[in-house]
């Protein structure tokens, strides 16, 4: 048999093994007050997590359904044993009797031989898909059943961490430390089970629920061992309502406000006292304004500035009030002052604007920067290296469009006898000038560039030699009425050009420009102030 030990599977067997420390540990403290309830909790946890840890490792679709299959028997016993235990240990025995504790386990059974039978109904889970590659692991899309089973799972987990955690406020201040290891060790599956139903895990698709019980067994392994977690029975006033310091309503069906704690008091600027006495019309009014919020189903948040003081951002958090046999009671509304995390909120958004616009702004300097580095900082057209890198992909392109391209290679007549006799501000002025009247005559596709000195180079996409032939016909034409300060009165000046033509002349970069070349010298020798087409044959 094949095995691949994933880290999500080593994750498993390890916390597996921890928890088979714990079952050791209880073995000998299970007389002790609901120490039968936890060891056998840690046995199913035990079972639940190994077959988990074998599901990892399997590598066939059979073998690792039949280890999720086993691992239901620890999935779905375990919540029930959880909270048998709280009840035994927050002393609530009283309130379930043995028969009414067997009936606990009765959906759990049945979600278990669904699991074991669910080839034949597909109620547990409908389909699967192959998980991430390399994690050697299957994600199962779940049916109703399973569905049923963690609404069940929650509500019990639920009611049991809210036992340990009313247990351990009560206590008296000696019983602090187990309080806090038992508050932690029930809390932290918790965690990791909320991280798994939002996607939020080191392991995606894999359920890490499991492994949250790492840190319960290791929290219970210390607090049974080190500090007789099991030894003491809890025993207080009740702290909890008094000392958070998020303020606590309690309103009845009629939306009257009947109890609140110290944290309500100094958020609202008023003492209960005053609110029962006085009927505060603010208050009552305040409440008003959000009857929409107060459901008696469900749940309702919401974020305001505070009316007490208008320098406070509340979140407030309106929940219906049952009891036991589900019957409505009123509502409890929890307020949370979120001012500090209003303004911070704000100074981000008010630094985020700022980078936003930081950002902006090198972004244009960078294009700026990228498009000087590209151009001729004299005449402004594009420099012989802009010329090259973007030439060789036209080439490619008039190939892949079978589309001509022509090259246009001007330059000026006499440059040097401009500059010997007007000096280099005027030759630099007729570089300029010819610069303009390029880029003026030119279309947008067309490319214009400084080749070096005086000479020009262009090229022109999907143009034939005839065409270009005009079009530079047009710009020698212009040039000779172009006027230079500096130069004779109302005297331009003249250029010669050649032209070569992707693919009739040549059919690379290198021997287009040399053929451009080529038909310019034979411009010059034929007495300049002309045009002369490569003759070439490709």
């Amino acid at each position: 048999m094949n095995y691949i030990f994933s880290p999500y599977a080593i994750a498993q067997f390890v916390t597996a093994f921890v928890s088979f420390l714990v079952v050791i540990v209880l073995w000998k403290r299970r007389f002790d007050r609901g120490g039968f309830a936890l060891f056998f909790l840690f046995i199913a946890l035990t079972e639940w997590i190994f077959c988990l840890g074998m599901e990892s490792a399997v590598v066939t679709l059979p073998q690792k359904i039949a280890w999720s299959q086993w691992a239901y028997i620890g999935t779905q016993t375990s919540p029930v044993l959880i909270f048998i235990f709280a009840l035994k240990y927050s002393k609530k025995t009283r309130d379930i009797s043995k028969a009414k504790a067997a009936l606990l386990f009765i959906l759990p059974v049945i979600i278990i031989l669904l699991a074991a039978t669910n080839n034949h109904h597909h109620l547990v889970w409908s389909s699967y898909s192959l998980g991430k590659i390399g994690s050697n692991s299957i994600i199962y899309n779940h049916g109703p059943a399973f569905w049923v089973g963690i609404v069940y799972i929650y509500i019990l987990v639920a009611f049991s961490t809210a036992l340990l955690i009313r247990s351990s406020v009560k206590s008296q201040k000696v019983y602090r430390i187990q309080n806090l290891i038992f508050i932690l060790a029930s809390i932290t599956p918790w965690l990791t089970s909320f991280l798994y139903i939002i996607n939020l895990n080191p392991f995606p698709g894999l359920d890490i629920t499991s492994l949250g019980f790492f840190f319960t067994g290791i929290l219970m392994l210390i607090g049974i061992r080190q500090v007789n977690l099991l030894d003491y029975i809890p025993i207080a006033h009740e702290l909890l309502f008094e000392n958070i310091n998020d303020g606590v309503l309690v309103f009845n069906e009629n939306k009257k406000v009947v109890d609140m704690n110290p944290g309500a008091e100094r958020l609202m600027g008023m003492n209960f006292a005053e609110l029962i006495m006085n009927d505060s019309p603010a208050a009552i009014k305040y409440w008003d304004l959000y009857d929409d919020h107060f459901s008696r189903t469900e749940n309702s948040r919401f974020e305001i500035v505070s009316p007490f003081n208008n320098h406070t951002w509340l979140n407030i958090n309106i929940s219906p009030l049952k009891n036991r046999r589900g019957s409505f009671l009123g509502w409890v509304a929890i307020m949370e002052d979120i001012t500090l995390r209003k303004e911070t909120e704000k100074e981000l958004h008010r630094i985020n604007q700022r980078l936003a616009s930081q950002l902006d702004e090198n972004r244009q300097l960078e294009k700026l920067l990228r498009e000087q580095a590209n151009r001729d900082a004299m005449t402004g057209v594009y420099n012989r290296a802009c010329l090259k890198e973007s030439l060789a992909s036209e080439i490619l392109y008039a190939e892949q469009q079978n589309q001509p391209l022509s090259i246009v290679m001007i330059d000026v007549d006499c440059f040097k006898n401009i500059n010997d006799t007007y000096g280099h501000k005027a030759g630099d002025d007729v570089l300029i000038a010819l610069g303009k009247l390029l880029l003026s005559q030119t279309r947008d596709s067309d490319f214009v560039s400084r080749f070096g000195g005086d000479e020009f180079v262009l090229f022109l996409p999907n143009m034939n030699h005839e065409a270009a032939f005009q079009r530079a016909e047009s710009w020698r034409q212009a040039c000779k009425k172009l006027i230079i300060p500096g130069l004779a009165e109302d005297i331009g000046f003249n250029i010669s050009i050649g032209i070569a033509v992707y693919p009739n002349n040549a059919r690379t970069m290198d021997a287009l420009l040399s053929e451009a070349d080529r038909a310019l010298y034979q411009a010059k020798q034929s007495g300049r102030d002309c045009i002369r087409v490569s003759e070439s044959v490709c």
